[in-house]
């Protein structure tokens, strides 16, 4: 059951404030000192309230209201030329938990010119303020925001040009059984313009927050039917591209590229129930995926790929984390050059933990059983590493510097332990353990050195 009506504070305090509603009564005021601007505003019901400043030239804006006992406000102020404002409200006027009517309120201000603006509200079954406000100041940008049923909040700030928002909140079938409410949505992008945002959350308690500064960044993020999932994108830089794509419940996706992160690239997608990733892109060409299923599963990525490449001046650092099971955790740190990083866990609490500097680095880590941990840690340059954990209980610890050493680790048994320390060059070590409670422990430090180690079948 919904909570008592929540203390908001309304995004009519931004902008010109409207007229005081009285009960049963509907409100509209006009103002126009532009010239050959359009204003259509249309109230039925009662307690609707709207006020519509334009001072531009060529500015349009439609109103229509359809609100009882509490209704809806709209206040709309365009200040530059051809800005297009519509908006929609309505409620049902149900009540089923006694709080009182539903109510909506919008708020668009425009200041740049050729901008669009959408909003369309509607609210059901109880009584919570269903928000939504519009700021662009630039020019030629486009916002549309949706939202379905109660306690719906959603900001857009667009200051530069040709940017394109579209929220949309709630789903009207789920809003029947009372399903779809409590969504939050902030975007705000800032910076030379091109931006793209869009944002679909649908069920309870999604919340979804966009900035991005700097230009031409694109973010997505679609949230479905489950409760209490939260994902956070930060864009600071140029080019980035981060997708987000959650199912079920009490997920918890953050994806920060900041300054430096040109053309860099996350993708997520959780499904089952509260999983948690992390991705933090500072390098150039950096790129993660994540795709985690089940429950508790944590990932996080750190690419913060610096230096100069003595080979070339191409960098391509990738990072894939595939996690599905229950508990598994996966770290993995890359802050060289042209990093390969692959991560697939399958089971329940196993553990990765990888970190790759230097250049030229290749580490493949497979957990399918329960409890297995892997550590690795390269160093330095054209190593190349796989390590496949497929019982219980295993622990792999490898460590490579040097120049291009190659070790391949393969547990089958439960118990077992490895240990494989690479410091020379062009040195290769194999390990297989396929029975239970071995121990191998292997360290090269000279040069083309080869070690096989064989424990079970």
């Amino acid at each position: 059951m919904k909570r008592a009506i929540m203390t908001t504070v309304s995004a009519l305090a931004l902008f010109a404030a409207a007229p005081a509603i009285a009960a049963g009564n509907n409100s509209s005021a006009v103002n126009q000192s532009g010239t050959i601007s359009l204003a259509t505003v249309s109230q039925d019901g009662g307690n609707a309230a709207s006020s519509i400043d334009q001072s531009g030239r060529a500015d349009k804006a439609i109103v229509n209201q359809n609100g009882s006992t509490l209704g809806v406000s709209s206040a709309i102020v365009q200040t530059g030329n051809a800005n297009l404002a519509d908006v929609t409200q309505s409620d049902d006027g149900s009540d089923v938990y006694g709080h009182g009517r539903p109510i909506n309120t919008s708020a668009v201000r425009q200041d740049g010119n050729s901008n669009s603006a959408t909003v369309v509200q509607k609210t059901s079954t109880a009584q919570a303020l269903t928000e939504s406000s519009v700021y662009q100041g630039g020019n030629s940008n486009i916002a549309s925001i949706t939202q379905v049923d109660d306690n719906q909040h959603s900001t857009v700030a667009q200051t530069s040009s040709n940017n394109t928002a579209s929220v949309k909140q709630g789903d009207s079938a789920l809003a029947v059984g009372d399903n779809s409410w409590g969504n939050h949505s902030d975007v705000i992008q800032s910076g030379d313009g091109s931006h793209t945002a869009t944002v679909s959350q649908t069920g309870i308690y999604g919340s979804s927050q966009v900035g991005q500064s700097g230009y031409m960044n694109s973010a997505t993020v679609t949230q479905h039917g489950g409760q209490a999932s939260s994902s956070n994108v930060y864009q600071a830089a140029k080019n980035g591209t981060v997708t987000v794509d959650q199912n079920g419940n009490g997920h918890s996706s953050s994806a920060t590229q900041v300054m430096g992160a040109d053309n860099a690239d996350a993708t997520v997608k959780q499904n089952g129930n509260s999983q948690a990733s992390n991705i933090l892109q500072a390098g150039m060409n950096v790129s993660a995926s994540v795709t985690q299923s089940g429950a508790g599963n944590n990932s996080s990525v750190t690419q913060t790929a610096s230096g100069t490449n003595k080979y070339s001046n191409s960098n391509s650092t990738y990072a894939q984390v595939m996690q599905s099971g229950t508990a598994n955790a996966s770290a993995a740190v890359q802050t060289g050059r042209d990093q390969w990083a692959f991560v697939d866990q399958i089971g329940s609490n196993n553990s990765s933990n990888l970190t790759q500097t230097g250049y030229y680095q290749t580490a493949h880590v497979t957990q399918t059983g329960g409890g297995n941990r892997s550590d690795v840690l390269q160093s330095g340059e054209h190593h190349n590493l796989i390590v496949n954990q497929s019982g219980d209980m295993n622990t792999s610890h490898v460590s490579q510097a040097g120049y291009g050493n190659y070790g391949n680790v393969r547990q089958s048994g439960d118990n077992n332990l490895s240990d494989l320390t690479q410091s020379g060059s062009y040195n290769s070590a194999y390990v297989v353990q396929g029975s239970n409670g071995n121990s191998s422990s292997i360290n090269q430090s000279g040069t083309a050195n080869l070690a096989t180690v064989t424990q079970g079948h």
